[in-house]
């Protein structure tokens, strides 16, 4: 049953994250990681819906290359930890992290990508058994195809381990707001092509994920970049992308991980109302934002800031 389309059109807010940067060090030694039986991998990821969804990507591109997960208490040949910055906390369990892999792994190559990778890839790359550290993620097949590991996907095919999967749709942003310290360490805005997107939710809806999560750095700003300048290219917006993906047939729904307010998504019988499968209903949150959260937004946030809670 489709929502009720309200009669006028609303300007309701926006929201999410960010991350950067290249490519660092080490190699395999020639034919580790040769063709053959027995190879293994344990992965482990820090931080948001964005890094769970990396990893499950990077996850999906070793099984195409033979590897399977290393079972409880099995020695891994491949280490992958995707790491978070966002706090100190988010460093220091990341560095942790690394270490435990190490001691519980002898032998083992650990690569190490994420945030934390990013800001700081010299003290990571002095960690033991890191043999390489990608601080820029769309350098990650390249960093991956010097070590035989190829034909990394366009997106994934399932979810590990839950029945909620998480698409993301877009990486970086562009707002500088002085508390936050993501556009520093992702990429610059990347929005990924619809058609790959509504190619993945079918996977995804094939594979028996009915409940699928909209997610990525700045939700909001999906579309922008393909049309920035003077590009000719029709816009292509967040809520084009749900038009599209409302018509994917069967009995599932979509979730917006968050949105921002400093950006509006326009809601009319004639856009967001035909979204069946993205809500039930649309609950309006009115929160007072204080004074000094919003002079620190880049550009200010409107002291009583409207969001949208999609469930």
């Amino acid at each position: 049953m489709k929502p009720s389309s309200p009669s006028s059109l609303l300007e309701l807010p926006i929201i999410e994250a960010a991350e950067e940067e290249c490519a660092v060090t080490e190699h395999f030694p020639d034919g580790v990681f040769s063709e053959g039986a027995g190879k293994t991998c344990r992965l482990v990821t820090l931080g948001c819906k964005v890094n769970q969804y990396e990893t499950q990507l990077v996850l999906e591109t070793l099984r195409k290359n033979g590897f399977r997960e290393a079972n409880k208490g099995e020695v891994a040949d491949l280490c992958v930890v995707n790491t978070c910055t966002v706090t100190s906390s988010g460093d220091s369990k990341s560095r942790q992290v690394i270490r435990q892999l190490s001691r519980k792994n002898p032998g083992t190559r650990t690569l190490v990508m994420g945030c934390y990778a990013t800001r700081d890839p010299q003290l990571v790359a002095e960690l033991p058994s890191v043999f390489e550290v990608v601080t820029d993620k769309r350098e990650l097949p390249d960093v991956l195809a010097r070590h035989g590991i190829v034909d990394m996907p366009n997106g994934i095919s399932h979810f590990e381990g839950r029945k909620r999967a998480y698409v993301k749709v877009q990486d970086g942003c562009i707002l500088k707001c002085t508390y936050c310290i993501i556009p520093q360490v992702r990429p610059g805005l990347q929005s990924r092509s619809p058609e790959h997107i509504d190619e993945e939710f079918r996977r995804l809806i094939d594979y028996g994920h009915l409940e699928l999560v909209v997610t990525g750095v700045h939700v909001g700003h999906y579309g922008v970049d393909t049309t920035r300048g003077n590009s000719g290219k029709e816009p292509f917006r967040l809520w084009h992308l749900f038009q599209k993906l409302d018509r994917i047939p069967g009995n599932w729904r979509m979730r917006l991980s968050s949105i921002e307010a400093s950006r509006s998504i326009p809601i009319s019988s004639r856009q967001l109302g035909i979204v069946s499968i993205c809500v039930r209903s649309f609950i309006l949150l009115c929160k007072a934002v204080p004074k000094r959260f919003c002079d620190a937004c880049a550009g200010g946030t409107a002291s009583p800031s409207f969001w949208i809670n999609c469930r």
